[in-house]
């Protein structure tokens, strides 16, 4: 008989509204969960309580006052909470957060997973931070997971054993991401995502400009919230385009499912921020591909693993926003080529890009890290 293996979850937020790819993990891998949230000693389990409330304030004292004690302290408690839950391993969501629980896998003798997901792989100020205790858990950690080629090249050159090392790209549903029809929309281009220098919303405004100034019915939807937010409005007015740009602010997934049904191509102008942060893999990449809409994107990270220049939608370098403005018309003039191309993603998508791919490749990892056929 198969024994259902049991998993710690250990993710720095609980409620993440662009991390859906770490809440699919909790609730979707096919073993028992038991999720971790938070870093140090604010650490929370299911139910929002502290894993230690009665020791936390010690925690607290001894972060700054003697961090090594405070380490250590952590490292077992964490290990003994480990044995309590009778986890069989540990899947960690960022690579910072791999750090912080590795010793008290080894503590536990609990194998570790490390999944990154973009910055953690590529902003110099954290690989800076972490590049020591990197190297210590990439000796330690049974498997690691890289969401693009990209990144796993990128993983490599910090010192990751490629024998450990697991390219698996995002998935999505395709019951939930469907039903585009770009070649009966109306030129409404859609995008969304944290406003954040390396999803350059304000090059996506720039970019729309072009196809705004030959198309006054045309619109741009952008979804999303961040500190690049106001910026982009103001550029919104200073083209003199503000009405043909709504900013809709962040989104439940539901609505993001249907504004892409209603579009007729999804845009986004990833670039490698200046302290070096990139992109993973963009799920809403993955998202407008499966739903059936080309999309409009630049040459950054895992994006050229999903979308097909010329085939599936138009790839532009980084900050070429001439030529994106000008891949934006050609979808604008030719509805179909937009659905000649939404299509083409759609079935591209469903052949590499499943939620259901991406959670069997990711299990079959864990259980061959674990080294156990699930038997009593």
């Amino acid at each position: 008989m198969m024994k259902r293996l049991k998993i710690a979850v250990v993710t720095p937020k609980r409620d993440g509204l662009s991390e859906t790819f770490i809440k699919a993990h909790i609730a979707k891998l096919p073993f028992e969960i038991v999720p971790i949230y938070g870093m140090g000693w604010r650490r929370t389990d299911r139910k929002d309580r502290y894993l230690w409330p009665t020791v936390r304030p010690f925690g607290e004292f001894t972060r700054n006052a003697m961090p090594e004690i405070n380490g250590k302290a952590f490292s077992y408690l964490l290990s003994r909470y480990l044995k309590k839950m009778g986890v069989d391993g540990v899947l960690a969501e960022y690579g910072h957060a791999g750090t912080s629980v590795m010793d008290a896998c080894r503590l536990a003798d609990k194998p570790l997973f490390v999944h990154f997901h973009g910055g953690d792989a590529y902003n110099e100020e954290i690989v800076q931070l972490y590049r020591n205790e990197y190297i210590r858990m990439f000796s330690f950690a049974k498997g690691i997971v890289a969401v693009s080629g990209a990144m796993y090249r990128q993983l490599i050159g910090l010192g990751a054993p490629e024998e450990r090392l697991l390219l698996n790209r995002y998935g999505v549903d395709p019951e939930r991401f469907y039903g585009a029809e770009p070649e009966n929309a109306e030129p409404v281009f859609f995008a969304v995502g944290r406003f954040v220098e390396k999803k350059a919303p304000h090059l996506t405004v720039l970019a729309f400009s072009r196809v705004a100034a030959q198309y006054p019915g045309a619109r741009l939807k952008m979804a999303g919230g961040g500190p690049l937010l106001g910026p982009a409005k103001r550029m919104a007015e200073a083209l003199g385009i503000d009405g043909q740009v709504d900013f809709l602010g962040p989104q439940p997934p539901e609505s993001v499912s249907r504004l892409m049904k209603e579009a007729r191509a999804f845009v986004q102008h990833s670039l490698t921020a200046e302290n070096g942060d990139s992109e993973g893999t963009p799920l809403a990449v993955i998202e407008a591909q499966m739903t059936g809409l080309p999309v409009v994107s630049t040459y950054h990270a895992g994006i050229p693993d999903v979308v097909v220049n010329d085939e599936t939608g138009f790839l532009v370098p980084e900050a070429a926003v001439d030529e994106m403005g000008d891949c934006m018309l050609k979808l604008a003039r030719d509805s179909e080529l937009a659905g000649k191309m939404g299509r083409a993603g759609r079935q591209r998508a469903l052949a590499h890009f499943t939620l259901e791919r991406h959670l069997g490749e990711l299990a079959q990892m864990i259980e061959d890290g674990i080294g156990t056929s699930k038997q009593f």
